[in-house]
């Protein structure tokens, strides 16, 4: 067992372990930096009612992450080594397992993920415009 409340990991390029970990009785969770011996180092980004899908960046320098921010839950980009967030959408779409692309620029998201029809795979670009390209559009749930 990695942590006693942990519930979603992933892992950086230099062998860091993060985890979504329970924050508080109050049922809030946030991302977590572990150490090897498997001590929270520091936390990454801000406690959540729900944090889900930590993808860490090819580079190991950015986690990519689903966040609520309120009842709104949104894909953000975090800086593992403090700095400013930034939340790549504000629609509140059901997403689902963010996945880096290999130059570290784009992110592939499910999208409509919890609907029967019009799921579908989009591309963000992390540093140009915040609309999503489409890429594949499902049918019944399944892409």
């Amino acid at each position: 067992m990695v942590a006693p409340n942990a519930i979603g990991a992933s892992v950086a390029s230099d062998g860091t372990l993060l985890i979504i970990n329970e924050a508080s009785a109050g049922g809030t969770f946030e991302v977590a930096a572990l150490t090897r011996g498997g001590q929270v180092d520091r936390t990454i980004g801000a406690a959540s009612n729900s944090v889900l899908h930590p993808a860490v960046s090819p580079n190991g320098g950015r986690i990519a992450v689903l966040r609520a921010t309120g009842s709104q839950e949104d894909l953000w980009i975090d800086d593992l080594d403090g700095g400013v967030a930034a939340r790549l959408t504000s629609d509140g779409d059901a997403r689902r397992h963010p996945a880096w692309f290999p130059d570290g620029d784009r992110i592939l998201v499910s999208e409509h993920a919890q609907l029967i029809t019009d799921s579908e795979l989009s591309v963000f670009n992390i540093e140009g415009g915040n609309k999503p390209q489409s890429l594949i559009k499902g049918h019944r749930g399944a892409v």
